[in-house]
């Protein structure tokens, strides 16, 4: 069945045996711990998400992600075939920026790296696609990107337990488990034996059985792309020139 925040709130309760919550932590607090380990445990194939159009704002050189991206699985200009978009590193942005070269190798699309950027208004670090060149003008809809998502605690205002988490129903369980066990950490022995219970969780029969039931969702993941074995070559001849005799 769904999961909720209520439902994550009420296995706390289970977990202290009712008691009140603590003084020094929230129970949101402990949650909100427990699902950020739930994000590193895997690359759960079920937190995929469906496509998302990206825009462009002009004179901003990058572009804020959706809130809960974990990880860009892929990026695409989707604007026709003759535009593109080239993945590069931090470093080597930098090196276009400085150099502002507007020649024909930077003409028809955009160069991105994947960083944390400070918003203009301040506030927390937003994972952003930083672009070069600087885009001119406002566009919408100019890119298509799938992503792997984190999980979050929707909801966390002031109807909490009104709320879904986006998570399936197979993977419900370990997301109750981890979050009894970060409130037996707190609740019965100070937060000194946390690690101690994560590892015996990594080890256990049933995060192997969580993992393989995600891993198992789609039988065929179709052709490897990369390496040499990718690599289609295209032998028209349209340019060919015949060839002398040896002399």
């Amino acid at each position: 069945m769904p999961l909720t925040v209520s439902d994550l709130l009420g296995e706390i309760r289970l977990a202290s045996g009712a008691q009140n919550s603590r003084s020094e932590i929230s129970d949101m607090s402990i949650i909100t711990q427990a699902l950020e380990y739930f994000n590193t445990m895997s690359p759960w194939r079920s937190m995929v998400r469906p496509e998302v159009s990206l825009s462009l704002t002009a004179n901003q050189d990058y572009i804020v992600l959706p809130e809960d991206t974990r990880d860009v699985l892929a990026l695409h200009y989707d604007q026709g075939l003759i535009n593109w978009f080239k993945w590069t590193d931090p470093a080597r942005l930098t090196e276009f920026r400085a150099a502002d070269d507007d020649d024909q190798d930077f003409s028809g699309g955009y160069y991105g790296a994947v960083e944390y950027r400070e918003p203009a208004t301040g506030g927390r670090p937003v994972m952003a696609v930083s672009l070069y060149p600087r885009p001119a003008t406002t566009q919408a809809d100019v890119f298509r990107m799938r992503y792997r998502a984190k999980l979050m605690p929707r909801g966390t205002g002031s109807n909490p337990d009104t709320q879904y988490l986006y998570v399936t129903d197979e993977l419900s369980p370990l997301v109750r488990r981890l979050v009894r066990l970060y409130a037996e950490a707190y609740y019965h022995r100070d937060g000194a034996d946390l690690e101690v219970r994560l590892e015996a969780l990594e080890q256990s029969s049933f995060l192997m059985r969580m993992k393989d039931m995600d891993g198992a969702l789609q039988p065929e993941m179709g052709v490897l792309e990369g390496g040499a074995a990718d690599v289609v070559r295209l032998d028209t001849g349209w340019w060919d020139n015949s060839v002398s005799d040896p002399a």
